[in-house]
C-alpha cells in the first residue's frame, strides 16, 4: 500500500507473487518484504468471506470432497459455493417456504437434503438446481434431517410435532414413524444405519432400533434441551450440545446450535450465543481456541474434510444502499468492488475526537458511543481491514459522510485457516462498533 503525493490517495500495488509455502507481502515502491504469512491450506486467502444470504444462517456444510459448500438461512434459500478460488456463489436452491433448519450433502455430492419450518423435507439435484423430492408428513416445524452413512440412501427427520420419520428416496410417503411425547430437536443415524438417535425437550437422547421399532436405550445427562448431535467420523462416539451450557452457551434465543467433529475425530467445535466459536481437543477435553468477534449467535460450524479450514456463519458489517455514511461500511463496499477507492482528507485523527471537540465548544448532556475510549484512526481501520481480508497489497479508499438508508445487517460466511487470522477479523468486528460517533 502506498500514498500518492499529489492526491493523498492510497493506491493499489500489484499483487506479489505467491510461493508454495508462503504469501509474500510487498511494501510498495521500496520492494521490501514486510511480512511472510505461512499458508496452511489451499484457500486463496487465509480468510475468505462469502456474501449472499439476507437472513440469519442456521446451517452450513462442506461437501464430502471439501470442494463445495452449502448454506441454509432464514431467507428460505440454500446457496452453493466453491471452496477454492474466489469462492464463487454458483448455485441458488429455492422452493422452501420457511427457514432452512438443517441440510446435508449426499455421499456422492450429487444431492442435498434439507428440512425447514414449512414442515417439509427437500431433496435437491445439485447439478440442475431443482428440487426432485418434497417429503410431506410432518405437521409442524422440521428441525433436523440426517442421511444414513451406509446401505440404501434413507433419511431420518425430527419435528416439533413429536415424530421421527424415516424416508426412502424411492418412496413417496414416510416408511416409518416413531412418536415421542415431546418435540424432537435433533436426529442422527448410527454408523450401521440400524439405529436412530433422537433428542427432545425432555433433555434425553432416545435410541430407536429400526428393526424392532422400539427404544433400545436412553442416554441421560443433559440438564436442559439438547440442541444438536453429531456422530464421530468412525461412528464410535455421539457428540451432543445442550442448552445447559455443557458445550457452549445458549442465550435467550434458544437457537438449535449444532456441534461438529474434525475429519480425524481429534477435535470438536460448536458455536454459541455469546458470539464465539469454541474448539476442544477430544483426548484432553481442553479448550484449544475460543474465537470471538461475531455479531450474533453462531448456529453451526463445520470442519473441512481434508484441510485445516473451518466454516463459520458470520454476521459482520452493514451493507447500505448507495454511498455508506460510516467508514466500516464504506471500506466493506470497496473490498466488495462496489466502490473504487477511499480518499483520506485532512489529518489522520483517531475516532472520538469530533465528539470530544463538540463537548468542549457546546457543553451539555449528550451521549456518544466511544466504547472503551481508545480512539482508532482512519488509517488504522484501513490497515486492520486490509489484513483481515488478506489485501495487504493495498486498498483504494475514500471517506464520505453522505447519508443513505441502510438495509438490515447482511449475513456472511467466513473460512479461516488459523486462530491468528481470526483475531484480525475479531478486532475488525469490534472496531466497527466504534464508528457510531459524530460525522459517520
Amino acid at each position: 500500500m502506498s500514498l500518492t503525493p499529489r492526491t493523498g490517495q492510497l493506491v493499489k500495488n500489484q499483487k506479489p507473487e505467491q510461493t508454495n509455502n508462503a504469501l509474500v507481502i510487498d511494501s510498495g515502491a521500496s520492494g521490501g518484504v514486510v511480512q511472510i504469512v505461512k499458508r496452511t491450506s489451499g484457500l486463496q486467502a487465509p480468510i475468505m468471506l462469502l456474501n449472499g444470504h439476507q437472513g440469519e444462517i442456521f446451517t452450513i456444510r462442506f461437501n464430502p470432497s471439501g470442494q463445495h459448500i452449502a448454506s441454509g438461512s432464514f431467507d428460505r434459500n440454500i446457496l452453493l459455493w466453491n471452496t477454492y478460488g474466489d469462492c464463487q456463489n454458483y448455485g441458488l436452491l429455492k422452493g422452501h417456504n420457511g427457514a432452512i433448519m438443517e441440510l446435508q450433502w449426499s455421499r456422492d455430492s450429487s444431492k442435498i437434503f434439507s428440512c425447514a419450518t414449512d414442515k417439509t423435507i427437500g431433496v435437491w439435484d445439485v447439478v440442475t438446481g431443482t428440487r426432485i423430492k418434497k417429503f410431506k408428513g410432518h405437521t409442524s416445524f422440521v428441525n433436523s434431517v440426517c442421511a444414513a452413512r451406509r446401505g440404501n440412501e434413507i433419511l431420518v427427520s425430527g419435528s416439533d410435532d413429536g415424530t421421527i420419520k424415516i424416508w426412502d428416496l424411492r418412496q413417496k410417503e414416510a416408511v416409518e414413524t416413531f412418536n415421542h411425547q415431546y418435540q424432537i430437536t435433533s436426529v442422527c443415524f448410527s454408523e450401521a444405519g440400524d439405529m436412530v438417535f433422537a433428542s427432545s425437550l425432555d433433555n434425553d437422547i432416545s435410541v430407536w432400533d429400526l428393526r424392532k421399532k422400539v427404544i433400545s436405550y436412553v442416554l441421560k445427562g443433559h440438564q436442559d434441551t439438547i440442541s444438536g448431535m453429531k456422530l464421530s467420523p468412525d461412528g464410535s462416539y455421539l457428540l451432543s450440545n445442550g442448552m445447559d451450557d455443557t458445550g457452549a452457551p445458549h442465550g435467550f434465543e434458544k437457537n438449535l446450535i449444532k456441534p461438529a467433529w474434525s475429519s480425524d475425530g481429534s477435535q470438536i467445535a460448536a458455536g454459541s450465543s455469546d458470539r464465539t466459536v469454541v474448539i476442544w481437543d477430544v483426548s484432553s477435553r481442553r479448550i484449544l481456541y475460543k474465537l470471538p468477534g461475531h455479531k450474533g449467535s453462531v448456529n453451526e460450524v463445520d470442519f473441512h474434510p481434508k484441510e485445516p479450514i473451518m466454516l463459520i456463519p458470520l454476521v459482520l458489517l452493514e451493507n447500505p444502499r448507495g454511498i455508506p455514511n460510516n467508514l466500516m461500511s464504506y471500506v466493506n463496499q470497496v473490498v466488495q468492488g462496489r466502490l473504487p477507492f477511499v480518499n483520506i482528507y485532512g489529518n489522520d485523527t483517531a475516532d472520538g475526537t469530533a465528539a470530544l471537540r463538540k463537548l468542549k465548544t457546546k457543553p451539555g448532556c449528550v451521549a456518544y458511543n466511544l466504547v472503551t475510549g481508545v480512539g482508532y484512526s482512519v488509517l488504522q481501520i484501513i490497515k486492520a481491514m486490509s489484513r483481515a481480508y488478506d489485501m495487504c497489497d493495498g486498498i483504494l479508499l475514500q471517506a464520505s459522510n453522505t447519508s443513505n438508508t441502510s438495509q438490515p445487517t447482511i449475513c456472511r460466511i467466513t473460512m479461516i485457516e488459523t486462530r491468528e487470522d481470526y483475531v484480525y477479523l475479531a478486532k475488525l468486528a469490534e472496531q466497527a462498533e466504534r464508528y457510531e460517533g459524530e460525522g459517520w
